[in-house]
């Protein structure tokens, strides 16, 4: 009896030891993954206590999605495989003021039918963040099998700091990407190399301001890819905008307040893409209102200039972003009468 009980405590010590280092080991993505909750149907959040190693991402000199894939995987995914799933987008971005004195920046998410995930982070050398991520590009959609909320939905919570279109930091920098119709961007310029989605997660980790977010991708060579080009919005709590486009191999930053989905650098290709009724929309709105907008109306703007259902794509989400109060404001599917609101406290 006595070899039974010492035999039962020596196996309940392996377990309880083997639990520790797990947890000591792969805690943080434990607690991620357990923090995926569903907000409603179509809207998720989580709370992201794992390092997605960012600086060693940054220094692998990552220039190509297979590159991005296999390095996601094996640092990040266990060593599963991973597939990217994409197809075009338009969007929306504009900076206003509300009438307290604060920034505000506006976004509309133009795409195919897809999951939402709103997505905080605390890294240990960087600033809190709020992110929101398109869960499609990662393979998750509407079916139970690869719903957010179901395992491997809850898995790719690990991948989710990568996959974000759109973001604010704790500083009160915004970031958006939005899509330009024009070949991949693949600057050589003999700096080190870096996929833009994965610069929208450095400069929201890093960059306190606009001027620092551009200098900071001034440093790296950008490259995009499925085919698409894309240009950033960037705002701050101050005030300050820019839209930042790569031409020919070259980085443009331009004083803009808002922007769509065609080339604002002059020369070979201004002006094109789509979005030029979107475009004035946002143009006129923000010249009748001297760009001092309520949140309210902010989301009202999205709304004018919002893409309807057509059987195929569509405005997906409106997020108004609150630059100073750190906070995000979003409506789905055009629902501009249910409004979800995040704050730090939210997770």
């Amino acid at each position: 009896m006595k070899k039974l009980a010492k035999a039962l405590f020596t196996i309940i010590c392996i377990l309880l030891i083997g639990l520790i280092l797990l947890y000591v080991f792969f805690g943080g993505q434990v607690r991620t993954v357990a923090s995926v909750k569903k907000v409603d149907d179509g809207i998720y959040q989580a709370k992201y206590s794992a390092d997605y190693k960012l600086d060693d991402l940054l220094e692998a000199d990552v220039g190509s999605i297979d590159e991005f894939m296999s390095w996601i995987s094996d640092n990040m995914f266990f060593g599963l495989p991973l597939d990217a799933v994409y197809s075009r987008f338009a969007c929306t971005a504009f900076i206003a003021q509300n009438p307290d004195g604060d920034y505000i920046m506006g976004r509309n998410y133009d795409y195919v039918k897809t999951d939402t995930m709103l997505v905080y982070s605390s890294p240990e050398e960087g600033y809190e963040s709020i992110a929101v991520s398109d869960l499609h590009l990662m393979g998750v959609g509407s079916l139970p099998i690869t719903s957010a909320d179901g395992p491997y939905g809850k898995l790719v919570s690990l991948v989710s700091p990568y996959t974000i279109t759109e973001g604010v930091n704790e500083k009160g920098l915004g970031v958006a990407i939005l899509e330009l119709k024009d070949k991949e961007i693949h600057q050589d310029n003999g700096k080190p190399d870096v996929l833009l989605f994965v610069a929208v997660r450095m400069l929201l980790d890093k960059a306190a301001n606009v001027d620092e977010a551009v200098k900071m991708l001034g440093d790296y060579d950008i490259h995009t890819f499925f085919n698409s080009s894309f240009h950033l919005f960037i705002s701050d709590s101050s005030g300050d905008s820019a839209v930042v486009e790569w031409i020919d191999g070259k980085m443009n930053v331009l004083d803009a307040d808002y922007v769509t989905n065609f080339q604002l650098s002059e020369g070979k290709g201004y002006g094109k893409g789509a979005g030029q009724q979107r475009y004035e929309t946002v143009k006129k709105k923000l010249a009748e209102t001297d760009s001092i907008l309520t949140e309210q109306e902010a989301m009202s703007l999205l709304r004018d200039a919002r893409i309807d259902w057509n059987g195929k794509w569509g405005t997906q989400w409106s997020v108004v972003t609150n630059l100073k109060n750190f906070s995000m404001d979003v409506c789905l599917d055009n629902n501009f009468e249910k409004v979800y609101s995040f704050s730090k406290e939210s997770f």
